[in-house]
Parts: C-alpha cells; sequence; structure tokens
C-alpha cells in the first residue's frame, strides 16, 4: 500500500482509517483508531486502539467515521509509519 495515499480521518487527537480484514476467506472493512499523540508522549502502544463497528463495505465504514465527526486529513509519517510498522 502506498501510505502517502492513505486517507486518515481525525477527531480529539485520534486518527481514524478504513482497514480491510480477511477473516474465513471473507473480508469486511472496518474502521479502528489509535491516539498517535499519547503513543509518541509514552513510547508504548496505545491502549486506545479499538474496533468501533465493522461493516460490509468501505462506504458504509468511511459512512460511519463521518457519522462520528471526523474530518478527512493525512496524516503525518511518523503518525502512518507507527500505524503499520505495529
Amino acid at each position: 500500500m502506498d501510505m502517502g495515499h492513505v486517507e486518515l480521518y481525525q477527531a480529539n487527537g485520534y486518527y481514524y482509517w478504513p482497514e480491510v480484514r480477511g477473516a474465513e476467506g471473507r473480508y469486511t472493512a472496518v474502521v479502528r483508531f489509535v491516539c498517535i499523540e499519547e503513543h509518541l508522549r509514552h513510547a508504548v502502544p496505545a491502549q486506545s486502539d479499538q474496533v468501533p463497528g465493522i461493516f460490509s463495505t468501505h462506504e458504509a465504514a468511511l459512512d460511519a467515521a463521518r457519522a462520528w465527526g471526523h474530518e478527512t486529513a493525512r496524516g503525518p509519517w511518523h503518525a502512518l509509519k507507527w500505524i503499520w510498522g505495529r
């Protein structure tokens, strides 16, 4: 994945992004979130990493993210590096 083109949503210091997970041969779009600033401050895995919902399509996942009041944003490189480097 080209991390330079990953679209994130952010609100209150949290970054949200669409993700596809394969389970038993099935793929579902999910929205996950993590507090990047908290991780950078303490240099430990954030405890706020959660899956608020599982959706049948990316569109449904993004609709849910927008409904939570997120604004489209491009995450800083260090944030993306941590998200995909875990």
